[in-house]
């Protein structure tokens, strides 16, 4: 959302062409671009004092619309220690000389290149479970097996290895980097460097603070994340300052601008959310699609005389429709011609979309038998407390 509001903030900067507004727009910009920042950090500071044993705002713990944010930093809440006793598993994995032992008896011949290349896809239960805490079976049922850390990094690193996590932050930094080039956040080659320098050095700074504090890695995973988005979060701020204190900016903004920025937020988000969570296969596929028409948009591979609302035509007897039988009205039909065809194809591909997710609404409101719909299933979420919601689970 952070993220988002900046890159709207830019966005409506450059809808007017007019330099007397634009000027008002940038000084108010100037204003804004700090104020959302000081907000987000606001945010930030207040979910830690929920947090906080004797804080100031200790006596709203109780409160039913944030009672589900008392739990999120608390380390003893059931939640919070299913997820510990499984990193700590996955560091026990990682530290352990005890190759896995094959069905027929073998053992894991490529044991010491684990670290490097991970156990395969779907090993997750079979190659971390006899390192997790059997106090596990206390949180949970007791004969339930994690087959996910609740956290992407963790999840890659035991199945796929540093080289997994590595392909990871390139294709994330890849996609959100285009999607700041299309936004003209990134520029020049030093820009493109910076980005490269802080989501990269954020991503490594956040893995090895755990472990420089404490001297565990535990939390390394969650500390990867946190500093991945922090870094991108501090290079997305610094360059809206940086462009919000510019002149006239370098070019208008069209409509495919501001869906490469709610894209980008949401490809941010997701990567957000996998960082506590599982990535589900709904989730996966919201993912890939947001980034595959991110890239497309950023690239500039569709036509630009159908996406660029704003973009000049070009003159000369060339870009003029020739005129069919010499009739007039004949050339006006044979210009309109392709905006209509477009027009009933974007309105045919809606309504298959729509009518391909009328079953998914329906299950999402109504829910199967036995099973809460989806409204009390978020109201029970956000209003309730972790103990109450039944909350956590591997």
């Amino acid at each position: 959302g952070y993220i988002f509001v900046l890159l709207a903030l830019l966005l409506a900067r450059r809808t007017i062409a007019d330099p007397a507004v634009v000027s008002r727009r940038a000084r108010v910009a100037r204003w804004a671009v700090p104020a959302t920042a000081a907000a987000a950090l606001l945010g930030v500071l207040l979910l830690i004092a929920f947090n906080t044993e004797n804080s100031p705002l200790s006596r709203l713990r109780d409160a039913p619309y944030i009672g589900r944010l008392v739990s999120v930093l608390d380390p003893e809440s059931r939640t919070i220690q299913v997820r510990l006793f499984i990193w700590r598993g996955v560091v026990d994995l990682l530290a352990s000389d005890q190759p896995l032992v094959f069905p027929d008896g073998r053992r894991d011949p490529v044991h010491g290149l684990r670290p490097v290349i991970g156990n395969g896809p779907e090993t997750f239960a079979v190659a971390v479970n006899r390192f997790v805490s059997p106090r596990l079976g206390q949180l949970e049922d007791r004969g339930a097996t994690p087959d996910r850390a609740h956290n992407e990094a963790i999840d890659l690193m035991v199945m796929q290895g540093l080289l997994g996590v590595v392909i990871w932050l390139g294709v994330l930094g890849a996609v959100i980097s285009g999607g700041l080039r299309r936004l003209e956040l990134i520029g020049s080659a030093r820009e493109t460097v910076g980005f490269w320098l802080v989501f990269l050095g954020g991503s490594a700074l956040g893995a090895a603070a755990p472990w420089l504090a404490s001297g565990e890695a535990t939390l390394s995973g969650v500390g990867l994340s946190v500093g991945l988005v922090l870094g991108l979060s501090l290079f997305v701020t610094l360059q809206s300052l940086l462009r919000s204190r510019q002149g006239t900016p370098p070019s208008r903004a069209s409509t495919v601008d501001a869906l490469v920025a709610a894209l980008l937020a949401t490809v941010v988000a997701h990567m957000v959310e996998v960082q506590v969570g599982i990535a589900v296969t709904p989730t996966r596929l919201y993912f890939w699609v947001s980034a595959a028409v991110l890239v497309v948009l950023a690239r500039g591979w569709l036509i630009a005389g159908n996406v660029h609302a704003g973009a000049p035509r070009k003159s000369g007897p060339m870009a003029r429709p020739k005129p069919a039988f010499g009739s007039r009205a004949s050339a006006q039909r044979q210009a309109q011609g392709p905006d209509r065809r477009a027009t009933s194809e974007a309105a045919v591909i809606s309504l298959l979309t729509g009518a391909l997710c009328l079953p998914w609404i329906y299950s999402m409101t109504a829910g199967p038998r036995g099973v809460s719909p989806v409204g009390a299933v978020l109201a029970n979420s956000w209003m309730g407390r972790d103990g109450a919601s039944g909350a956590g689970g591997v």
